[in-house]
């Protein structure tokens, strides 16, 4: 009986001893470790990263800016089907076309108060209809099962005034 209180103490003096070892331990951590443990474990952004991010968004939004500002209203729709023209109607007339697609589909094309859009779609998910009405040069509304695609065009087919978007 008394080996095993001898043992029992010797344990748990072991025990002890071990959890003063483990705390010695943390208390010498070095600086960074002891930063990471008080914010989580995250690192703070260095400047360069900081300069980077800053410079993407205002790049981004003066693009956006420049784009939202030359924004043209169109005078046609030109429909394509297959990748192929086969129809340019004007926004200024209104009006609604039938639309033969690819493979026997239909898309249902009207032009109101200078705005076009398509309606009454055969194809399977009618993603085209929630497309929204169109008016500025360049929008396009595009039915895939049908290989329908109404594109908002100017006159001549395209601008031709020296200003490139992509290349300035």
């Amino acid at each position: 009986m008394a080996d095993e209180q001898i043992r029992m103490q010797e344990s748990a003096a072991a025990e002890e001893a071990a959890a003063r070892e483990a705390d010695a331990g943390t208390a010498a951590q070095t600086g960074e470790q002891a930063e990471k443990s008080r914010d989580g474990g995250r690192r703070r952004p260095r400047k360069a990263e900081v300069l980077v991010l800053a410079g993407l968004l205002l790049a981004g939004g003066a693009l956006g800016l420049f784009l939202l500002l030359n924004r043209q209203e169109g005078t046609k729709v030109q429909v394509s089907v297959s990748g192929q023209i086969v129809a340019e109607y004007p926004l200024s007339r209104d009006r609604t076309e039938v639309i033969e697609g690819a493979g026997g589909g239909t898309n249902t094309l009207v032009i109101e108060d200078g705005m076009a859009w398509l309606t009454d779609s055969t194809c399977p998910d009618h993603l085209c209809e929630y497309m929204g009405k169109i008016s500025q040069n360049y929008e396009v509304v595009i039915c895939l099962p049908n290989e329908v695609v109404v594109q908002v065009i100017e006159p001549d087919g395209g601008s031709d005034d020296g200003v490139d978007v992509v290349a300035g």
